[in-house]
């Protein structure tokens, strides 16, 4: 972590530096003189955005977002070193920021100024084509919106974005593939195959292919504000009253062969298209019956057959060529674009009233100190409105600019801003991406420590069954014993002794605890000898039950240290030949087998149908008292 130290303590010095010129020119009141080097991105950021209103920023980028690449390739090669099991960190970081497209950003603008009741906010992306990456997910040029054709004039919610799925997968597979040779998206199906048993493949494939727009238009029809009382009822009714649309481009054909064998599903025409509805009818929804459409390789899914039809064939009754809506881009001052929300004054106020009547149900209100603030910061967003708002996004040669129309300008969005700043952004990820990365080293040295554990243990546990095969007298056995064995053998890790062990004969187990405190264990091998061994033994105890029975015959189970009670056929308790424990045995009255646990075997012999006969014959005697209390 030396890199870590050596750049906080270069900024450090620069901070120091800093403030000691800030309090030399108080001191003075004396300015050096300074020749001013213009931002090359400036004039550009500032032709996309409006001067003299409440918020104008500017934020250079530059080279910035590389060096931050470069800075923690540099911190990472330090911290990995020459360890072969972290070469895979020594990356060009700097080129995986360029593979996500992150270096193409130049610098970043917002303006906000006031034109009557409402704002007119910008802000604007400096990144200069070609852009590549998630950038290059934002879409192609601008175009006119596709849904805005399809959705009837007195439309109340329209939203459209266009995508390029494709290249944010293509980026970040790169990117994997640069840790991971085999990434790809064929390996998010195989994880949901093997997770699930479900074969996911084509539907991710089609996915992560997904190139185009995707819309959604509302229309709330014949529906009153919500009433608090009537909550569910007003739902029910925008479901049935309500109509909507959803529009995506490029799945049509990949989506097609997937669905018209479904037998839940009827085939039908819609607007000379081929379309499908489900067999049955769904009661809450009344006409509101779902249709999906496939319009070549677009598909609709409309919430009826009459919508859909409707929404085919248009025309000039389209949103398109509304009034309101055409002014709205005009005062926008984009009427194409790769992304747009669009919104009527009748949608805010339900949206308001739909806010206030499920927090009056849940009864929460504005006056209390806990639902006050966050109510008052979702109406504040919801004002009430006398014209519709939209925002718009468009790609244009030189960056992505956003537009909109607004009752709040764009204070609110300094923050989050800020956030997204190289100085605040380049700190925070020279400590995080080299924390992570020391982790994983950490736990790979503790994955790996667990290993040599149990390859030494393994070592030590094969020596000391030989020891006792070849010392039949001996009763336990010390690393002394075996040190002309073992050494050189055992790998050494850090904060453990594998020299300290006493091992008894008929041990079933080795174990040490790791310095993370997880317990590594090796268990001894049981060879067809030992099993025979730990069978006789239990032979031994189904004749100790067959007594035991007889002579408590209220009893119905026996426990292992009870085989051994005066009288019984078993004078003491068997030597242990692996580790077992006699002593936990269970044998009920009833049973026809005989099993106990050795490690992470279980050995099992089957009752002596005589013996089970003989325990079933009382003696011509007073029944005995029952045992001694059990348990401890």
């Amino acid at each position: 972590m030396v890199a870590n130290r050596r750049i906080l303590g270069h900024r450090c010095r620069q901070a120091v530096a800093a403030a000691g010129l800030a309090l030399t020119l108080f001191w003075t009141g004396e300015a050096p003189s300074q020749t001013v080097v213009p931002s090359p991105s400036f004039e550009a950021v500032r032709a996309r955005l409006e001067l003299g209103g409440p918020v104008f920023v500017f934020i250079d980028y530059e080279d910035q977002i590389a060096q931050i690449g470069r800075d923690v390739g540099k911190m990472i090669a330090d911290l990995v070193a020459d360890d072969p099991a972290l070469a895979i960190f020594r990356q060009d970081y700097a080129a995986i920021l360029d593979e996500l497209g992150l270096s193409g950003i130049k610098a970043v603008g917002m303006s906000s100024t006031r034109r009557g009741t409402t704002y007119h906010n910008r802000v604007f992306l400096h990144a200069p084509e070609p852009r590549r990456g998630l950038l290059a997910g934002f879409g192609g040029p601008a175009g006119p919106f596709a849904a805005a054709a399809l959705a009837p004039q007195d439309t109340d919610l329209l939203m459209e974005h266009e995508l390029d799925i494709k290249a944010i997968t293509d980026a970040f597979t790169a990117v994997a593939k640069r840790f991971v040779p085999d990434a790809g998206i064929g390996m998010a199906g195989a994880a949901i195959a093997a997770q699930t048993g479900m074969q996911a493949e084509d539907a991710i494939d089609m996915i992560a292919n997904l190139r185009g727009r995707f819309s959604l238009v509302l229309r709330l029809g014949d529906i009153a504000m919500p009433d608090p009382t009537r909550l569910e009822e007003w739902g029910l009714g925008l479901a049935q009253k309500g109509d909507l649309l959803l529009r995506a481009e490029g799945i049509g054909r990949r989506l097609l062969p997937m669905i018209r064998d479904v037998r839940e599903l009827v085939p039908m025409t819609i607007a000379g298209r081929r379309a499908f509805r489900a067999s049955e009818t769904i009661p809450v929804l009344g006409q509101n019956q779902p249709v999906l459409v496939f319009d070549d390789d677009t598909v609709l899914l409309a919430s009826s057959a009459l919508f859909a039809e409707q929404s085919l064939t248009r025309g000039d009754r389209a949103l398109a060529q509304a009034p309101g809506f055409r002014q709205t881009l005009t005062e926008i001052g984009l009427d194409r674009g790769n992304s747009i929300l669009y919104g009527t004054p009748r949608l805010v106020r339900m949206l308001r009233s739909a806010v206030l009547a499920g927090a009056e149900m849940a009864g929460a209100s504005a006056d209390e100190p806990a639902m006050g603030p966050i109510l008052q910061s979702v109406i504040n967003r919801l004002p009430d409105a006398n014209k519709p708002f939209a925002s718009v996004a468009a790609n244009l040669p030189d960056g992505i600019l956003m537009r909109s129309n607004d009752s709040l300008s764009l204070r609110g969005a300094l923050l989050p801003l800020s956030l997204f700043n190289p100085d605040v952004i380049g700190p925070i990820a020279l400590a995080a991406i080299p924390a992570a990365v020391q982790a994983y080293a950490d736990s790979m040295a503790e994955s790996r420590a667990a290993e040599i554990a149990k390859e030494n243990l393994a070592i030590i546990g094969e020596a000391a069954l030989v020891y006792f095969e070849a010392n039949p007298f001996a009763t336990e056995v010390t690393y002394a014993d075996l040190k002309g064995e073992l050494t050189g053998r055992l790998k050494r890790v850090k904060g453990m002794d594998f020299t300290d062990f006493v091992l008894e004969r008929g041990f079933g187990n080795v174990e040490i605890e790791l310095p993370n405190g997880e317990t590594v264990t090796w268990n001894a091998p049981i060879g067809e000898a030992e099993r025979e061994k730990i069978r006789a033994n239990l032979r031994q105890f189904d004749r100790a039950a067959a007594w035991y029975f007889r002579k408590y015959p209220r009893e119905s189970m026996m426990l292992g240290g009870e085989a051994v009670e005066e009288g019984s056929p078993m004078r003491q308790m068997p030597p242990q030949i692996r580790g077992e424990r006699y002593e936990d045995l269970q044998i009920r009255r009833t049973d026809t087998e005989i099993e106990i646990q050795v490690n992470d075997q279980v050995i099992t012999i089957r009752r002596d149908p005589a013996l089970q006969r003989q325990q079933q014959q009382q003696r011509q005697q007073p029944a005995q008292p029952r045992p001694p209390q059990r348990g401890g």
